[in-house]
Protein backbone atom coordinates (compact mmCIF):
# COMPACT_ATOMS: atom_id res chain seq x y z
CA UNK A 1 0.00 0.00 0.00
CA UNK A 2 2.21 2.74 -1.24
CA UNK A 3 0.84 6.26 -1.14
CA UNK A 4 -0.40 7.67 -4.37
CA UNK A 5 1.80 10.24 -6.12
CA UNK A 6 -1.17 12.04 -7.65
CA UNK A 7 -3.03 14.48 -5.43
CA UNK A 8 -6.54 13.67 -4.32
CA UNK A 9 -8.72 15.49 -6.82
CA UNK A 10 -11.96 15.60 -4.94
CA UNK A 11 -14.61 18.07 -6.12
CA UNK A 12 -13.90 20.33 -3.08
CA UNK A 13 -10.17 20.58 -3.75
CA UNK A 14 -8.63 24.02 -4.27
CA UNK A 15 -6.78 22.59 -7.25
CA UNK A 16 -10.06 22.49 -9.15
CA UNK A 17 -10.56 26.32 -8.82
CA UNK A 18 -9.05 28.44 -11.62
CA UNK A 19 -6.23 30.80 -10.61
CA UNK A 20 -8.14 33.94 -11.71
CA UNK A 21 -11.00 33.01 -9.39
CA UNK A 22 -8.64 32.34 -6.49
CA UNK A 23 -7.02 35.76 -7.02
CA UNK A 24 -10.41 37.48 -7.21
CA UNK A 25 -11.60 35.80 -4.02
CA UNK A 26 -8.37 36.64 -2.18
CA UNK A 27 -8.63 40.31 -3.23
CA UNK A 28 -12.28 40.45 -2.20
CA UNK A 29 -11.50 38.92 1.20
CA UNK A 30 -8.66 41.42 1.72
CA UNK A 31 -11.04 44.28 0.89
CA UNK A 32 -13.68 42.92 3.28
CA UNK A 33 -11.09 42.67 6.05
CA UNK A 34 -9.96 46.24 5.36
CA UNK A 35 -13.54 47.51 5.53
CA UNK A 36 -14.18 45.52 8.71
CA UNK A 37 -11.25 47.26 10.38
CA UNK A 38 -12.07 50.68 8.98
CA UNK A 39 -15.76 50.61 9.89
CA UNK A 40 -15.39 51.31 13.65
CA UNK A 41 -13.09 54.26 12.90
CA UNK A 42 -15.58 55.67 10.40
CA UNK A 43 -18.43 55.21 12.87
CA UNK A 44 -16.47 56.98 15.59
CA UNK A 45 -15.66 59.88 13.26
CA UNK A 46 -19.30 60.19 12.27
CA UNK A 47 -20.36 60.08 15.92
CA UNK A 48 -17.82 62.76 16.85
CA UNK A 49 -18.99 65.00 14.00
CA UNK A 50 -22.61 64.52 15.03
CA UNK A 51 -21.81 65.38 18.67
CA UNK A 52 -19.90 68.51 17.61
CA UNK A 53 -22.81 69.64 15.43
CA UNK A 54 -25.25 69.07 18.30
CA UNK A 55 -23.04 71.07 20.68
CA UNK A 56 -22.73 73.90 18.16
CA UNK A 57 -26.50 73.92 17.68
CA UNK A 58 -27.11 73.89 21.45
CA UNK A 59 -24.68 76.78 21.92
CA UNK A 60 -26.37 78.72 19.12
CA UNK A 61 -29.77 78.07 20.72
CA UNK A 62 -28.48 79.24 24.11
CA UNK A 63 -27.03 82.36 22.51
CA UNK A 64 -30.33 83.07 20.74
CA UNK A 65 -32.23 82.63 24.01
CA UNK A 66 -29.79 84.93 25.81
CA UNK A 67 -30.09 87.52 23.06
CA UNK A 68 -33.88 87.36 23.19
CA UNK A 69 -33.95 87.59 26.98
CA UNK A 70 -31.51 90.51 26.87
CA UNK A 71 -33.76 92.31 24.41
CA UNK A 72 -36.76 91.80 26.66
CA UNK A 73 -34.98 93.10 29.76
CA UNK A 74 -33.97 96.69 30.22
CA UNK A 75 -30.27 97.23 29.79
CA UNK A 76 -28.38 97.19 33.07
CA UNK A 77 -26.48 100.29 33.99
CA UNK A 78 -23.72 100.09 36.59
CA UNK A 79 -24.65 102.01 39.72
CA UNK A 80 -21.30 103.71 40.00
CA UNK A 81 -21.24 104.95 36.42
CA UNK A 82 -23.89 106.87 34.48
CA UNK A 83 -25.13 105.60 31.09
CA UNK A 84 -23.18 108.00 28.93
CA UNK A 85 -20.07 107.47 31.03
CA UNK A 86 -19.36 104.19 29.29
CA UNK A 87 -15.88 105.35 28.44
CA UNK A 88 -13.19 103.71 30.47
CA UNK A 89 -12.10 105.32 33.68
CA UNK A 90 -8.95 107.38 33.51
CA UNK A 91 -6.05 105.06 34.21
CA UNK A 92 -4.28 105.89 37.45
CA UNK A 93 -7.23 107.74 38.96
CA UNK A 94 -7.07 105.29 41.87
CA UNK A 95 -3.96 103.84 43.49
CA UNK A 96 -3.08 100.20 42.80
CA UNK A 97 -4.14 97.77 45.47
CA UNK A 98 -1.33 96.96 47.87
CA UNK A 99 -1.12 93.38 46.54
CA UNK A 100 -0.77 94.48 42.91
CA UNK A 101 1.83 97.06 43.91
CA UNK A 102 3.70 94.31 45.81
CA UNK A 103 3.43 92.03 42.75
CA UNK A 104 4.64 94.71 40.32
CA UNK A 105 7.68 95.46 42.47
CA UNK A 106 8.60 91.82 43.17
CA UNK A 107 7.61 90.05 39.93
CA UNK A 108 11.17 89.80 38.58
CA UNK A 109 12.54 88.34 41.82
CA UNK A 110 9.64 85.87 42.11
CA UNK A 111 9.92 84.90 38.42
CA UNK A 112 13.64 84.17 38.90
CA UNK A 113 12.81 82.05 41.95
CA UNK A 114 10.14 80.07 40.06
CA UNK A 115 12.46 79.57 37.08
CA UNK A 116 15.22 78.36 39.40
CA UNK A 117 12.87 75.85 41.07
CA UNK A 118 11.20 74.52 37.92
CA UNK A 119 13.79 75.09 35.22
CA UNK A 120 12.73 75.66 31.63
CA UNK A 121 9.86 73.15 31.81
CA UNK A 122 7.27 75.88 32.54
CA UNK A 123 6.49 78.22 29.67
CA UNK A 124 3.90 80.82 28.81
CA UNK A 125 0.69 80.59 30.78
CA UNK A 126 1.98 77.87 33.12
CA UNK A 127 4.97 80.03 34.05
CA UNK A 128 2.79 83.09 34.63
CA UNK A 129 0.42 81.06 36.79
CA UNK A 130 3.31 79.68 38.82
CA UNK A 131 4.69 83.21 39.38
CA UNK A 132 1.27 84.48 40.47
CA UNK A 133 0.82 81.49 42.78
CA UNK A 134 4.19 82.07 44.42
CA UNK A 135 3.52 85.82 44.76
CA UNK A 136 0.17 85.10 46.37
CA UNK A 137 1.84 82.65 48.75
CA UNK A 138 4.42 85.28 49.72
CA UNK A 139 1.73 87.95 50.13
CA UNK A 140 -0.27 85.64 52.37
CA UNK A 141 2.75 85.05 54.58
CA UNK A 142 3.17 88.79 55.26
CA UNK A 143 1.71 90.12 58.50
CA UNK A 144 -0.68 93.09 58.62
CA UNK A 145 2.09 95.57 59.46
CA UNK A 146 4.09 94.61 56.35
CA UNK A 147 0.94 94.74 54.20
CA UNK A 148 0.23 98.25 55.52
CA UNK A 149 3.75 99.27 54.50
CA UNK A 150 3.01 98.11 50.94
CA UNK A 151 -0.29 100.01 50.98
CA UNK A 152 1.52 103.18 52.03
CA UNK A 153 4.11 102.67 49.30
CA UNK A 154 1.32 102.20 46.75
CA UNK A 155 -0.43 105.44 47.76
CA UNK A 156 2.88 107.35 47.80
CA UNK A 157 3.71 106.06 44.30
CA UNK A 158 0.23 107.04 43.11
CA UNK A 159 0.65 110.57 44.46
CA UNK A 160 4.14 110.87 42.95
CA UNK A 161 2.81 109.89 39.51
CA UNK A 162 0.04 112.51 39.43
CA UNK A 163 -2.70 110.39 40.97
CA UNK A 164 -4.56 113.26 42.59
CA UNK A 165 -4.78 115.16 39.29
CA UNK A 166 -6.02 112.02 37.54
CA UNK A 167 -8.59 111.46 40.28
CA UNK A 168 -9.89 115.02 39.78
CA UNK A 169 -10.12 114.41 36.03
CA UNK A 170 -12.04 111.19 36.66
CA UNK A 171 -14.48 112.98 38.99
CA UNK A 172 -15.01 115.66 36.35
CA UNK A 173 -15.58 113.00 33.68
CA UNK A 174 -18.20 111.28 35.85
CA UNK A 175 -19.92 114.61 36.67
CA UNK A 176 -20.14 115.60 33.00
CA UNK A 177 -21.43 112.13 32.08
CA UNK A 178 -24.08 112.35 34.79
CA UNK A 179 -25.11 115.81 33.57
CA UNK A 180 -25.36 114.51 29.98
CA UNK A 181 -27.52 111.61 31.20
CA UNK A 182 -29.78 113.96 33.12
CA UNK A 183 -30.13 116.20 30.08
CA UNK A 184 -30.95 113.19 27.87
CA UNK A 185 -33.65 112.04 30.33
CA UNK A 186 -35.20 115.53 30.41
CA UNK A 187 -35.47 115.68 26.62
CA UNK A 188 -37.23 112.29 26.47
Amino acid sequence: NAPSLTPDLSPDSIENVPIWLRTYVADTLRYIEYERRALPVALLCNQMERVEKEKAKANADKKDKRDKSNLEKEPRVPVSQPESGKAKAIEGSKPKSSYFFFLANNRDRIAAKVEEENGPELTGLQFSQAVNKEASREWGSLDDKEKQIWKTKSVDDWKANGGREKAKLEEERLRSAAAADQKAKETV
